[in-house]
């Protein structure tokens, strides 16, 4: 709907002088402001669903909880909201698993309930472990991708390792989507060295 064309005919026809030119610029200026409501309306409305979100899709990574980098294409942009949007979640290790290797990463999970004594399991002078271990997810992980931090005289402090693996998006991603009750270790293989 044009305004410029809508507004004219609600004028009762006796009442105004339609051709008037003080009554022509006060229309248009209200038909204008009225047209530019109705086209953000409209991109607003398309951005209910991400495929028609256009300048909008902003908003749908911050929801999302995705990191918002403009350089990337439009399309690269929508891709991720919408394989955000299709994750089903899941709580068990096969889904994690299947969830680095998506991203390229390469890693093993093991749970500490292997570590606590358990009466026709464990053995005479096995360590008996905690209770807490129930919750310890170790994620073991074998790939190229992490940052190595090494001791530095001046920068680093008394009782830091000589050297870290660390890997800021894996762990991100996996301590964002764990199960609440978890806690997760990471322990890094050291293939930058055996390359």
């Amino acid at each position: 709907m044009d305004y410029r064309i809508a507004l004219p005919k609600l004028l009762p026809p006796v009442s105004y002088d339609r051709n008037g030119a003080e009554l022509k610029i006060s229309l248009l200026a209200e038909a204008n402001a009225l047209n530019t409501v109705q086209a953000h309306a409209t991109k607003v409305l398309n951005a209910v669903t991400p495929f028609y979100a256009g300048e909008l899709l902003e908003d749908w990574e911050r929801v999302l909880g995705l990191i918002i980098d403009k350089a990337d294409l439009y399309q690269a942009r929508l891709e991720r909201v919408l394989e955000k949007l299709a994750e089903v979640g899941g709580l068990s290790i096969p889904y994690f698993i299947g969830l680095a290797a998506k991203t390229g990463y390469e890693i093993s999970i093991s749970e500490g309930a292997d570590e606590i004594f358990r009466a026709g399991v464990n053995r005479v002078g096995d360590r008996l472990g905690s209770d807490d271990l129930l919750w310890v997810w170790r994620v073991h992980v074998k790939s190229k991708f992490e940052k190595i931090y090494y001791f530095r005289a001046g920068m680093s402090h008394a009782n830091d390792r000589l050297r870290v693996y660390a890997d800021p998006a894996l762990e991100a991603i996996l301590n964002d989507l764990k199960p609440a009750f978890t806690y997760i270790t990471f322990f890094y293989s050291d293939l930058n060295e055996e390359s």
